[in-house]
């Protein structure tokens, strides 16, 4: 049991990549049905780990690698075990995840990891 779960945000990621096409064609109508052959290479993903209470300096770090993934056009996992935010504003920070531009998928994992307060109510 313990293997399969160390393997689970591999296969989420494998997973979410593989409906990265669709989620583009939904957020730009115009794009054709099938990608080209010279389409470029398969977005990259970014997956960011967010343990234990989120702090002033995790705040700011998580800020900081989202925008940046956004711009780079970068597919976020992101990996959840934590208790909440400690004095940072955790409704901002889920706002900012459902409204990002790129596609987030969000893993509470491995057990018995939690998610407990602002994040939590995006899911």
């Amino acid at each position: 049991m313990g293997d399969m779960r160390r393997g689970l945000p591999i296969s989420l990621a494998l997973i979410a990549l593989a409906l990265w096409p669709a989620v583009a064609r939904a957020a730009d109508p115009s794009a054709t049905a099938t990608p080209s052959p010279s389409a470029g290479p398969a977005p990259q993903i970014l997956v960011l780990k967010v343990e234990g209470a989120i702090d002033r300096p995790l705040y700011s770090y998580l800020n900081q690698r989202l925008g940046q993934a956004e711009a780079d056009g970068m597919m976020v996992v992101l990996q959840v075990d934590t208790s909440g935010t400690l004095d940072q504003d955790g409704v901002a920070l889920a706002n900012r995840v459902a409204g990002m531009s790129v596609p987030v998928l969000v893993w509470v994992g491995p057990a018995p990891a939690q998610a407990s307060g602002a994040g939590r109510r995006r899911m």
